[in-house]
């Protein structure tokens, strides 16, 4: 494995396919969404093609790491549907944060 780029380049658009093949033989993408920094990574592949990964997901004191262990066509579609789990998370965490102040005010 390469030494993985300690910066966090902006998101990549949404099924980037020439961005997450530019990254995958090192198996690790760092990149930044609507403010998070989000580290994907590769961990592993089984002989039936199961491939084994996670997604560290952090904004300020929130931190969460996301795993995955499905089967996909390669590393790419891996880091594809991990980043895609990535960003639902954000989502999610966002609308909460919103409707939160919402109730509150």
């Amino acid at each position: 494995m390469h030494e993985p780029n300690m910066s966090a380049p902006s998101e990549p658009p949404a099924a980037d396919v020439a961005f997450f093949a530019a990254h995958a033989e090192d198996g690790e993408i760092r990149f930044s969404y609507k403010g998070w920094q989000v580290q994907l990574q590769l961990d592993g592949h089984t002989p039936e093609g199961c491939v084994t990964g996670h997604a560290e997901v952090r904004a300020g004191s929130f931190a969460c790491r996301l795993v995955m262990a499905s089967h996909h066509h390669d590393d790419v579609g891996a880091l594809e549907a991990l980043a895609q789990k990535a960003r639902e998370l954000i989502e999610d965490r966002e609308t909460l944060a919103a409707e939160s102040l919402r109730i509150s005010i």
